[in-house]
C-alpha cells in the first residue's frame, strides 16, 4: 500500500512537471532552423567620429583663405567688389545620443521542393524558470531559397528582445538566461502559393 501511494505521488509530480514545460509552436513545413542567435550593437557618434577631421578642416580653411585673397586681388584690379572671406566651420567632436540596435539572425534550410521567396518570422524568448514567453520580435525576409539550400535571415529592432523582465533576473546577462526560438509564421513560394501558421 505504501509503495502504491509513493508511485501515485511520483506520477502526479511528473504530470505537474510536464504541464509546466514551455509549449513551443510547431515547426513550419519543409523549413529547418539550423542555428539562431541575436546580438546588441551600440553606436556612439563620438566614437565613430574621424579623429583627423578637425585637422583636415583647418587645412581646408587656410587654403580657402589664401584662395580668397588671390581672387579678391584680381577682382580689385578689375574694379569689382571683393568676395567675402570664408567662414570657418566648427570642428570638434560630434555629439549625439548613443543608439542601440538588436540584430536577430537565423539560418534556415529548405527541405521542401519549392523555392521560397519570403519568410515572415519571429524571434521568441522564453523564461527558462517560469516557462512563459517574455518577448517576441517580428521580422520579414525576402530570400531566394532553393530546395536543399540554406539562407541567413536577419532582422533588426530598437527594442530589447525581453519585453517582460523578472525582478529576480534584473541586472543579469540576458544571454543564457532564456530559451530562444525562431517561429516561422508565413512562407511565400516562387509559384505564388504560400503557407500560413494557423491562429491559436
Amino acid at each position: 500500500m505504501k509503495f502504491l501511494s509513493h508511485a501515485i505521488l511520483m506520477l502526479s509530480l511528473i504530470g505537474v512537471a510536464m504541464a509546466q514545460a514551455p509549449t513551443f509552436p510547431a515547426a513550419a513545413p519543409n523549413i529547418e532552423v539550423v542555428e539562431n542567435g541575436w546580438r546588441k550593437v551600440i553606436r556612439n557618434p563620438a566614437l565613430d567620429d574621424d579623429p583627423l577631421r578637425a585637422g583636415r578642416e583647418t587645412i581646408e580653411y587656410e587654403q580657402a583663405k589664401r584662395d580668397a585673397v588671390r581672387v579678391n586681388q584680381v577682382l580689385r584690379d578689375l574694379g569689382r567688389d571683393p568676395i567675402p572671406p570664408p567662414t570657418r566651420s566648427s570642428s570638434g567632436i560630434r555629439m549625439g545620443n548613443s543608439s542601440v540596435t538588436y540584430i536577430y539572425e537565423a539560418k534556415i534550410r529548405n527541405t521542401g521542393t519549392k523555392t521560397v521567396r519570403t519568410v515572415v518570422w519571429q524571434y521568441a524568448m522564453f523564461d527558462t524558470d517560469k516557462h512563459e514567453e517574455v518577448g517576441r520580435t517580428s521580422c520579414t525576409s525576402k530570400v531566394n531559397l532553393h530546395p536543399g539550400k540554406t539562407v541567413d535571415l536577419v532582422g533588426t529592432s530598437s527594442q530589447s528582445p525581453i519585453g517582460v523582465i523578472d525582478v529576480s533576473k534584473s541586472g543579469k546577462e540576458i544571454k543564457g538566461a532564456y530559451t530562444e526560438r525562431v517561429v516561422i509564421n508565413r512562407i511565400e513560394y516562387d509559384d505564388g502559393s504560400s503557407w500560413q501558421r494557423p491562429l491559436n
